[in-house]
């Protein structure tokens, strides 16, 4: 029984042997990781205090997002945009809203 013993604290002991004792975070850890997105951001000290918002407010917005939808629905033949009416599409900018006939277009 004491060889047991013996055997089992030899083993605890070299368990203990291995362990670290503590662990001391260099000063530099992650600053590479840190400085390489503070390189990618527009503002790295943050957005300025004296900076103007650009864009619309909500109901601009909307009533835009709106217009364009309806734009697919309703096409406009012969607009500034688009080229011709007819249906070959040969004539007139390959991207307008009048090339090709859509009469039937109900959706998206």
């Amino acid at each position: 029984m004491t060889l047991k013993k013996l055997f089992a604290w030899l083993s605890v002991g070299m368990l203990t042997a291995c362990a670290q004792q503590g662990w001391d975070a260099d000063m530099n850890l992650g600053k590479s990781v840190n400085n390489a997105i503070r390189a990618q951001s527009i503002y790295p000290d943050g957005p300025p205090k004296d900076r103007v918002l650009g864009g619309m407010d909500g109901v601009s917005a909307k009533a835009t997002i709106d217009n364009y939808q309806k734009s697919f629905i309703f096409p406009q033949i012969g607009s500034a945009a688009g080229g011709t009416s007819s249906s070959s599409g040969s004539s007139g900018s390959s991207g307008g809203s009048g090339s090709g006939s859509q009469s039937g277009a109900t959706g998206f």
